[in-house]
């Protein structure tokens, strides 16, 4: 047998319960009062140990709160134009443009999962705690749906449908099934199959980290749990706001009885959510009616910096960046990709800003450096390539 005090998967709630009832045997009937307090204990056995309480920190609260704060850069897809995309039009969801309809829902939600896992153990919990609680499961539903709808807009495919389903699903059922079995590791059975779980896992780690460069270790293990979150950060907190209500429904003989003020404000909170998310699809709708009709230039702020006054900007610039790209592209595809990736993003938001000509002069002006530099590059690389081609000719003749 495994000694419960050093399973830190159990809680102390749990371990009280289980010696409580084993104990009962060596008291007989004399153990009245021992077995009421048994009884007590046992209907707190739903208590929650620190590891899973760690989960549902992070899975709760901590990855919701980072996939929201980058959702302040703006839609996954970055809409330029009226596209026709089902993920351009509910992308403004994700972002503040339309969600913020949904902001204090889902704080009140978090600030409720946090007071219930810092207070857990001690006693019933107030109503608008259950259903700050309750509510996030609607929250965190609608959020899956529609980030998995953009994100299978994007990539429809089986392959990309089976791996978002395995990352926002698959994860937490895996993690879950650990912990179920870690809890019942006495058991020898349940032992070698935890043991064989988690041998399998450090063994897929450590066979992927071999297709990584040693030198990128570091950014991998840092930023592929951050990315991966920011992918399935609404399943995962699907499953921690179901598992918490589970666990309060699992204690409902020890509730309070609802008084009508509560019952009105449990149902004001749950309309409020029912209205928010339809009301968030028309915001983004009407965002996405604002965007242009045709796809803009690629030269975003480039272009709007063209426009300018006529007597101090000219099209040189313009013409000298585009070449720099097209080089670039050819000559460094994968810096070329990123950089494109990174200005395809914050581009049209700073073009958007330059509404006047003296506000493109100005851009034109602070973009004279970078197109210094561009044209000194594509002098050294022309330079190159002359040289690179009379070696060559020497070699051949």
């Amino acid at each position: 047998m495994v000694d419960d005090r050093l399973n830190p998967w159990k809680s102390p709630v749990e371990i009280e319960s289980e010696h409580a009832r084993s104990g009962l045997s060596s008291f007989g009937n004399d153990g009245a009062e021992i077995e009421a307090d048994a009884h007590s204990a046992a209907s707190s056995s739903t208590a929650i140990s620190r590891p899973v309480k760690v989960l549902l920190v992070v899975s709760g609260i901590l990855v919701p709160g980072l996939c929201h704060g980058v959702s302040f850069l703006g839609p996954p897809t970055s809409p330029t134009w009226q596209s026709g995309e089902l993920s351009d039009k509910l992308g403004y969801i994700i972002a503040p443009q339309a969600g913020w309809v949904l902001y204090p829902l889902l704080c009140y939600a978090m600030v409720s999962l946090a007071y219930f896992l810092i207070r857990e153990q001690r006693g019933l919990m107030p109503s608008w705690v259950r259903f700050g609680i309750g509510g996030g499961i609607p929250l965190a539903l609608f959020y899956t749906v529609i980030l998995d709808t953009i994100l299978l807009n994007e990539n429809a495919d089986l392959l990309s449908l089976i791996g978002l389903i395995s990352v926002q699903f698959g994860i937490p059922l895996f993690i879950g099934s650990l912990v179920w079995l870690h809890r019942r590791a006495d058991q020898p059975k349940f032992r070698v199959l935890r043991n064989a779980l988690m041998s399998l896992t450090l063994a897929a780690a450590i066979i992927g980290m071999l297709f990584v460069n040693s030198s990128d270790w570091l950014s991998v293990i840092i930023g592929f749990p951050i990315v991966l979150s920011l992918f399935a950060g609404p399943g995962w907190a699907l499953f921690a706001y179901a598992h918490v209500t589970r666990v309060l429904h699992r204690r409902q003989q020890t509730w309070q009885a609802l008084s009508k003020p509560q019952m009105i404000g449990g149902a004001a909170y749950f309309a409020a959510i029912a209205g928010a998310c339809p009301t968030s699809i028309l915001l983004s709708l009407n965002r996405y009616s604002t965007l242009p009709v045709t796809p803009p230039s690629s030269c975003y702020v480039v272009t709007a910096a063209s426009r300018g006054h006529v007597w101090l900007v000219n099209k040189n610039q313009l013409v000298a960046l585009k070449m720099f790209e097209l080089v670039l592209q050819a000559r460094y595809p994968r810096t070329h990709r990123m950089l494109r990736l990174a200005y395809d993003r914050i581009g049209p938001a700073l073009a958007r800003r330059i509404s006047n000509p003296w506000l493109a002069d100005i851009a034109y002006l602070l973009l004279k450096p970078v197109e210094w530099l561009a044209r000194l590059a594509l002098i050294v690389w022309q330079t190159v390539s002359s040289v690179n081609r009379s070696f060559n000719h020497e070699d051949l003749g």
